[in-house]
């Protein structure tokens, strides 16, 4: 999904990014996880550790596509699932 720039708030894409996380995530498609471990808890456990870690502005650090924050200060990774059980992160 790409906003032009003013045209939505960061608040309204920081809803909608986590509204498409739980959706992959019920549907089996997305999973967290950190050094090789799945994320433990429910979906709403694990959203809401992602979500106080998430930066309360988007000056605050570097949230573009190339989605560096997850590298460098996101308590989880994204793995992607796919049918057949194959894992890719």
């Amino acid at each position: 999904m790409e906003f032009e720039e003013g045209s939505v708030t960061f608040e309204k894409q920081t809803e909608e990014f986590f509204l498409m996380l739980r959706m992959l995530m019920e549907e089996g498609r997305l999973k967290l996880a950190s050094d090789g471990i799945f994320a433990v808890g429910d979906i709403d456990q694990q959203l809401g550790v992602l979500r106080r870690a998430w930066p309360a502005a988007r000056e605050e650090v570097d949230l573009d596509e190339d989605g560096f924050w997850f590298l460098s200060d996101a308590p989880f990774g994204l793995v992607w699932t796919s049918p057949e059980g194959d894992v890719w992160t």
